[in-house]
């Protein structure tokens, strides 16, 4: 079953890429900052290429949390670091992360202030640790000042449905995930450990080989979780990389580890992040589920983006979705080998054109943002309305149900508001703030706060009449 490897986040190559050689010393590195132009990390894609991640779980209980290490060796200076801009601010902050760490506050200011002063350090090591999870353990490999940082047991994690989904044969593509029952918009599917979280910009080679890398991080983990990691689909050629690499690429899904309010190189916390049933997810163009990542309980959340009826299959995005389908179909065969046959693809080309059409007017409208739309006081007070009913329109008929979507739903709502049409703002507000639930968003509390009492509470109520009038006028 195909399926994404992690996606660089940044707009392109930062002077903090980095590429590893391996002396002939197997527990050394080198590790070689780059400023321009260099090969991307192996675990990354180009940044046209787009897509999901992938994992495994467990790691053998009897070994040690924190072994072996890998000295590498800055051969250049990185640039010198604020280290008290974004330093710990509060002491809710630190009792937060002493809690999690299990020490007592003034033993984390202590280590949080060696942790800063090692952050221009041109000497670092690499270290496996296993993570001890609800159900079984995981394996971690990062630098040693982002590992120390990393809570060694994460014993709760989010509630999801009971018995939602199955793993199954799906026609053509291997295994996939069906529902087991009607789900409805918006609920958990599935709340999943990453088995394996390996550095999203990295490249390995020489002496010690990637190869041996990744099977030291499958040798890690509890037998029947290597077994299984080991069953997840391996899209990568045998003459590119071994297998465990070729699974951890296939599979990985992008992460971002969590740590106290430190100054550090944003790299330095970008995973990525395998998973045993998220991985057995496949991709559609019209996708009913997307996924987030929760550092606090290391964990990732699979929920419904619409109902999903029992037997249907449970489908994620593995490329941009608003892109032409042959553009999709070759970013999508580049990345995993695949030719994407979900029912938006296998359309009639007269559909297929029509349906490119609808997806590349939803990237022409986003193109401005909401700020610059609402400036234009010549806009006729229709002419915003109808342009986000139509976006909301070709999200429906296209399948998108994506944070895309629920922003211009929000938008929408926003437009009535600020034009004081009370009987629409109350319609569309509620519709935002469901659909921002389902995606998880963090301003759900303030819309609800807006609809408890509009006119006080919606400080932008009827601004747009009163600024449209004055223009006309």
């Amino acid at each position: 079953m195909p399926i994404k490897e992690f996606e660089r986040q940044s707009k392109g190559p930062s002077q903090h890429d980095s590429f590893f050689f391996f002396s002939a010393y197997p527990t050394t590195i080198t590790f070689i900052p780059r400023a321009k132009k260099m090969r991307r990390g192996f675990l990354n894609h180009p940044r046209a290429k787009s897509g999901p991640k992938r994992s495994h779980d467990g790691v053998p209980p009897t070994q040690p949390s924190l072994s072996p290490s890998v000295n590498v060796t800055n051969t250049r200076s990185n640039p010198p670091i604020d280290n008290y801009s974004n330093a710990l601010c509060s002491d809710d902050d630190v009792k937060q992360w002493a809690h999690k760490l299990g020490e007592t506050p003034k033993t984390l200011y202590n280590r949080m202030g060696t942790q800063m002063a090692r952050m221009n350090d041109t000497d670092f090591k690499m270290v496996f640790r296993n993570v001890t999870f609800k159900d079984f353990q995981g394996v971690v490999f990062a630098d040693v000042k982002i590992h120390d940082l990393i809570p060694r047991r994460f014993d709760s994690r989010p509630s999801a449905l009971e018995n939602a989904y199955r793993i199954a044969p799906a026609a053509g593509k291997g295994s996939g995930m069906f529902a087991n029952r009607d789900i409805p918009a918006g609920a958990a599917i599935l709340v999943e450990n990453p088995i394996v979280v390996f550095p999203g910009v990295m490249g390995l080679g020489m002496s010690m080989s990637k190869d041996d890398i990744f099977k030291m991080l499958f040798d890690r983990l509890d037998p029947g979780v290597r077994e299984r990691a080991l069953s997840l689909w391996n899209c990568k050629p045998a003459d590119i990389c071994g297998k465990e690499e070729g699974i951890v690429r296939t599979n990985g899904f992008g992460l971002e580890l969590a740590a106290p309010k430190i100054a550090v190189n944003p790299l330095a916390t970008r995973y990525s992040g395998t998973f045993l049933d998220l991985s057995r997810c496949n991709h559609s163009c019209g996708p009913n589920a997307t996924h987030t990542w929760d550092p606090d309980t290391f964990s990732t959340t699979l929920h419904a983006t619409c109902n999903i009826k029992e037997g249907d299959e449970i489908t994620i995005e593995y490329t941009k979705l608003t892109e032409s389908r042959q553009t999709r179909r070759g970013r999508l065969f580049d990345m995993y080998l695949f030719h994407c046959e979900c029912e938006y693809c296998n359309l009639p080309d007269d559909e297929a054109r029509a349906s490119d059409e609808a997806r590349s007017e939803l990237t022409k409208w986003s193109e401005r943002s909401f700020s610059e739309r609402c400036q234009n006081l010549s806009l006729h007070d229709g002419k915003l309305v109808n342009g986000f009913t139509r976006c909301i329109q070709l999200h429906e008929q296209e399948s998108i149900f994506d944070m895309s979507f629920a922003l211009h739903v929000s938008e929408l709502a926003l437009v009535y508001g600020m034009l004081a049409d009370a009987k629409n703002f109350e319609l569309w507000g509620r519709k935002a703030v469901e659909s921002l639930r389902i995606m998880r968003a963090l301003d759900v509390p303030l819309w609800e706060e807006w609809l408890a009492n509009p006119q006080q509470n919606f400080k932008n109520w009827g601004k747009m009449r009163h600024c449209t009038h004055k223009a006309r006028r």
